[in-house]
């Protein structure tokens, strides 16, 4: 310091030193933000990040919002974070960050960081959300369209579709709308769903509040009605009526129903009911129609259509043509005591039905089964009888009996009578099998006399006999098990220009009883083919375990064998077979009853082929050396003699089965390794064919030995 004393200027000795030294500032941190969007929406929340650019230098970190102070750190740091939580729409401000080092006892602070801009905007209107249809309720198997569409005309976007608060599917693309079909409801269906719309704005997709929702539920369908039609006929007649009537399954439900005809909807009820009536009158002959039923049901303000009931048919058939009616004998005029066989037949010979005969608009009898004939015979003619007969045929149409017009009429009128016939049958059994014969012959019972013969079975004319005679043979072939019959004759005596009838013979009974059941037959064993020189036992058993009785067994429909006495089961052995065997056996039970031998139906056939043997493979070894030595190692190729035959192979080793091939193939190939001194064996291919489901074995392929020496 210098003084200024005297006209003089007088220095100070010098002052104690101070130290001026300029460092150089810290460099600026980095700033970031998460997440990094352009733009924010209110409500969400971001973390602003400041750290040190030297990852070896910490320090103090002071965040600023539009270069005023927000925030500082404490602490000596290499990172800062700081949490910006619920944004809010008017935001639109600048962040920096300004990082503080600690030198020589001074904070020194660094030049601001780069900016970082959050700017908050509007979300987007949510979209809006429908369903087409619009039900209140669905039911298994419909269909529904949810559409998401864009609250504003003019704004596009990605929509997203959830179930229940979980994403269902996306839309690909920008669109002003969105449609995602649910096909084939099941009936557990009960869901919320939402749209919600992504915008994009400044490079980012802004995601909208959801949609209200829509409530998507599935109930199970009604059950199906009831439909029926009274009355209830398979087939109609014209000018005849039916009423319908739909009714609820279920006691206690009410509904609306459809009546459908061949699926369109022919009439509908009005209100709400467990049934509904329609009455169909004066049918056409042209209407063949199926009708069936809907209800529809009222659940959660909707009327759910129920599946459609069964159908039911309304066929309408022309009127069968009337029948013819005849008489026989066709007499002018009969006498006490006789009979007359009154014969209705159909007047389309391709038309079969049952017949109604009515004596004076009466009816007297029908017929049972379907013929296009029918007879009916009347015995014992009395005195006072004056009477006509007409015939009405019924044709069954689609399970119903539709009945014609009644034929012309036939008359019958009586007025005044030969000793009866003998009869007898032959072969005269007790008891006949189906398929057998009988001859009945009726003889007068005077010497004599001649005439004409009719034979009745139970009562009603079978046969008559031409020209004059003093006896008649019938042939009855191929007897039925249903029959069970009475036979008679009456003779037949020309006096006075007209055939008199004698009273009917004794009767003879002719019965039919069923066959035996068939045996059973088996073989054993039991192969689908057969090679030449193998044996077979077929076996022949009662059916039912305590009849007895003796078996014969053919051979394609020849007898081969019986067994003698009465037996359950008998066996027969065919033994070394031929390579032509071709054969079918069955098997026939005769059982005792009745005294005598009923032979039963033949059995299920069994069938015996036998085929040639399969030509025997090639079998070779490679190398192919006479002997080997200790060590080595030889190959051997079994392979099929045919060249288009895959076959599987047994390699068999001094006749003992070594190894067999897997699958089918043409060759087959076994390494045997390290041969040993002790070895000296032979080798043999044996080739399986599969035919008729049995692998048949081709005789053995030549030997190749293999002899290993020191």
């Amino acid at each position: 310091m210098v003084v200024h004393a005297s006209a003089r200027w007088l220095p100070s000795p010098p002052s104690p030193a101070i130290y001026i030294r300029v460092a150089e500032r810290p460099r600026p941190p980095t700033i970031s933000k998460t997440p990094d969007y352009p733009v924010y929406v209110p409500g969400e929340s971001i973390i602003l990040t400041c750290a040190s650019s030297r990852r070896d230098t910490a320090g103090r970190f002071q965040l600023r919002k539009s270069s005023n102070l927000l925030t500082n750190s404490t602490g000596n740091h290499t990172t800062f974070t700081h949490r910006i939580t619920e944004l809010r729409a008017d935001i639109d401000s600048t962040y920096t960050c300004v990082m503080l080092v600690h030198v020589s006892a001074r904070w020194l602070p660094s030049l601001p960081s780069p900016v970082v801009h959050i700017r908050v905007t509007e979300l987007p209107q949510p979209p809006t959300i429908s369903k087409t249809p619009d039900y209140p309720v669905y039911v298994p198997g419909e269909s529904v369209n949810i559409t998401c569409a864009s609250s504003q005309r003019d704004t596009a976007g990605r929509f997203q579709l959830r179930k229940d608060s979980n994403l269902l599917t996306s839309s690909t693309g920008s669109h002003t709308t969105f449609t995602h079909r649910i096909t084939d409801l099941r009936a557990d269906v009960d869901n919320n769903y939402t749209c919600v719309m992504l915008v994009h704005a400044y490079a980012r997709w802004l995601s909208s509040p959801p949609s209200p929702g829509i409530h998507i539920r599935a109930t199970e369908l009604p059950p199906p009605p009831t439909i029926s039609k009274t009355p209830d006929y398979p087939v109609y007649v014209p000018g005849e009526s039916v009423t319908i009537t739909c009714a609820s399954s279920r006691r206690d439900t009410a509904g609306m129903f459809q009546l459908r005809k061949d699926s369109n909807l022919l009439t509908s009820s009005t209100g709400n009911d467990t049934t509904f009536n329609h009455r169909i009158t004066e049918l056409r002959a042209d209407v063949d129609n199926t009708y069936t039923c809907v209800m529809l049901v009222h659940a959660s303000a909707r009327w759910l259509p129920s599946p459609p009931s069964p159908a039911i048919c309304i066929r309408v058939a022309e009127r069968p043509r009337p029948p013819t009616i005849s008489k026989t004998p066709d007499y002018p005029v009969y006498v006490p005591g006789e009979s007359i066989i009154l014969t209705c037949a159909s007047s389309r010979r391709d038309t079969a039905g049952r017949f109604q005969l009515r004596k004076s608009s009466n009816l007297l009898t029908n017929s049972t089964g379907n013929h296009t004939a029918f007879t009916h015979r009347i015995t014992e003619l009395r005195a006072d009888m004056d009477s006509t007969y007409t015939c009405v045929m019924l044709v069954h149409v689609s399970a119903r009996w539709l009945p014609s017009l009644p034929s012309p009429a036939v008359h019958i009128r009586v007025t005044e009578r030969p000793p009866p016939p003998n009869i007898t049958k032959i072969p005269d059994y007790p008891a006949y099998l189906p398929g057998e014969y009988v001859t009945i012959t009726c003889t007068s019972s005077r010497r004599d006399t001649a005439g004409r013969f009719q034979l009745r079975k139970d009562s009603n004319l079978l046969t008559s006999s031409t020209g004059n005679h003093t006896n008649f043979n019938h042939r009855v072939t191929e007897l039925r098990a249903d029959m069970d019959s009475t036979y008679t004759c009456v003779m037949l005596v020309h006096v006075s220009a007209r055939w008199l009838p004698s009273p009917p013979s004794p009767a003879v009974h002719i019965r039919v009883t069923e066959l035996p059941q068939p045996p059973t037959i088996s073989k054993t064993p039991d192969y689908p083919v057969y090679v030449p020189g193998e044996s077979v036992n077929i076996t022949c058993a009662s059916s039912q375990r305590d009849t007895a009785g003796r078996f014969q067994l053919k051979k394609d429909s020849n007898l081969l064998t019986s067994s003698t006495g009465s037996h359950t089961t008998f066996t027969h052995r065919i033994t070394d077979l031929r390579a032509d065997v071709d054969n079918n056996y069955t098997c026939v039970m005769l059982v005792h009853a009745y005294a005598r031998w009923l032979s039963s139906p033949p059995s299920a056939g069994i069938h015996i082929r036998a085929t040639e043997l399969p030509p025997p493979p090639t079998i070779s070894k490679t190398p192919e050396y006479p002997v080997y030595v200790p060590g080595e190692s030889v190959t051997i190729t079994c392979a099929s003699s045919r060249r288009d035959t895959a076959v599987m192979f047994q390699l068999r080793k001094d006749s003992n089965l070594l190894t067999s091939s897997t699958g089918n193939d043409t060759t087959f190939t076994h390494r045997i390794t390290e041969l040993r001194t002790d070895m000296d064996s032979t080798y043999t291919c044996v080739m399986l064919v599969h035919v008729s489901a049995r692998w048949l074995p081709s005789l053995p392929s030549p030997v190749v030995h293999i002899r290993v020496t020191g």
